[in-house]
């Protein structure tokens, strides 16, 4: 949401009309019609708007929104990218909080540490299990 309090009171009002229409959609499939249409019609602080709230609004209407992530992707340049490079993040983190306790546990034990896995090597793509379970 926007910081200055103009540009969160423009947001209200924008999230007020796009959620008049969403409501008055009647059943799941057209109430994510709509906000593919409310979607694929913002710009700039509507569709940051949008991005903000559309998800717990469709999730607590029992839309799925599994779609919303590449409808805004389109929409938005450089938002996939951007969204990799935070999985890609996440993903290093983790790596780093994996190294970090398996070194206490064996400072902790005084023995030796398991290997410590390298961080720079994960990559944004999803884990698929090579065993196939």
């Amino acid at each position: 949401m926007p910081d200055d309090q103009a540009s969160q009171l423009a947001a209200h009002r924008i999230w007020a009309r796009a959620q008049k229409r969403l409501d008055a959609a009647k059943g799941v499939a057209e109430k994510a019609s709509v906000a593919q249409d409310l979607i694929n019609g913002a710009h700039g602080l509507t569709l940051g708007t949008l991005q903000e709230e559309l998800p717990d609004y469709l999730e607590s209407e029992g839309v799925a929104t599994g779609w919303l992530p590449a409808a805004f992707a389109a929409r938005i340049p450089d938002a996939a990218d951007a969204a990799a490079n935070a999985t890609t993040l996440a993903k290093a983190h983790a790596v780093l909080l994996r190294n970090h306790q398996s070194l206490t546990r064996a400072i902790a034990k005084d023995v030796d540490a398991l290997s410590l896995l390298d961080p720079t090597l994960v990559d944004s793509a999803p884990y698929v299990n090579p065993t196939g379970m």
